[in-house]
């Protein structure tokens, strides 16, 4: 349908004789030109409901991509939104598989590959597509975005939403000269990606706070942190100060800690230090190594 048409704003009155004009309306600063060797990339249409849906691990360098920034560092910031994605992808995934999943020697190898690379890497795709396959076949649940997005994700063709997601990550990873043109084309391939895995979205993302904190739980599967509602808390034993994913019931979660973490503000993806990861490895009974 046609964008209803904007009503039409009513002359202003003219001022009576001997009265002072009124003060012209103050229009917004334009924003701030590019400096010399930056760019600015255009937000695409949907860049506001990227922005209002998507947690802020996501959501942070979504939005600096469009402030003026070197070719270099656009790229970067591209990188690190890739990065977070396939990570959260990967470790999410890769838990369903050693909670739900069959295991097996092959799928077991896979996950402790996918850690040494802390999530990422070159075959950061590959691992997620080999996570797929193990868990489209787990029936009996649906409490998690990733049996749902296993099965599209194991699909042939252009509608599997993984085919995107390697062409951007393989750009960063080898990027295209000049950056000047070839970025562009892959930011406006970003929103596509971001929309192919919102499944994300149908489970929050939740904290519990530090004993005797103001609020008992945070929601963070949104831009900013919010309070939890008491009727959207959790019934689980949960440790205090780290993110977890939490099925739809809320009677099950799978752990972000330690690759996600919660600064004050917003989600945080970074590696994790060692003695983190052994934490990590004894949670999953993974034998690192």
């Amino acid at each position: 349908a046609p964008p209803p048409t904007a009503p039409m704003t009513p002359p202003s009155p003219k001022p009576a004789s001997g009265a002072a004009a009124p003060a012209p309306a103050v229009s917004a600063p334009p924003p701030p030109a590019p400096a010399a060797g930056q760019m600015t990339l255009e937000p695409p249409r949907v860049a506001e409901s990227i922005m209002a849906r998507y947690p802020s691990f996501l959501t942070a360098p979504f939005g600096r991509l469009f402030e003026p920034d070197t070719p270099q560092g656009h790229l970067e910031t591209l990188r690190n939104l890739l990065e977070a994605l396939l990570g959260f992808l990967n470790f999410t995934f890769l838990q369903t598989y050693l909670f739900y999943g069959t295991r097996s020697p092959k799928g077991d190898q896979v996950v402790m590959d996918c850690l040494k690379c802390h999530l990422g890497g070159p075959s950061a795709v590959r691992s997620l597509h080999h996570l797929a396959l193990v868990v489209k076949n787990v029936t009996g649940t649906d409490s998690f975005f990733t049996f749902a997005l296993s099965r599209a994700m194991t699909e042939a063709g252009e509608a599997n939403p993984l085919m995107v997601l390697k062409e951007l990550w393989e750009f960063v990873l080898t990027p295209v000269d000049p950056l000047q043109e070839t970025l562009p084309q892959a930011v406006e391939a970003l929103p596509q990606v971001l929309m192919a895995f919102k499944g994300l979205l149908h489970n929050p993302l939740v904290m519990k706070s530090a004993p005797g904190a103001r609020e008992a739980f945070f929601d963070l599967s949104g831009p900013r942190a919010a309070p939890l509602k008491p009727a959207d808390r959790p019934g689980l034993d949960l440790p205090p100060g780290e993110i977890i994913l939490l099925s739809k019931d809320r009677g099950e979660a799978l752990g972000l800690f330690p690759y996600f973490t919660f600064n004050g503000e917003r989600i945080v993806f970074a590696v994790p230090e060692a003695r983190q990861t052994a934490i990590l490895y004894e949670r999953l009974e993974l034998k690192e190594g």
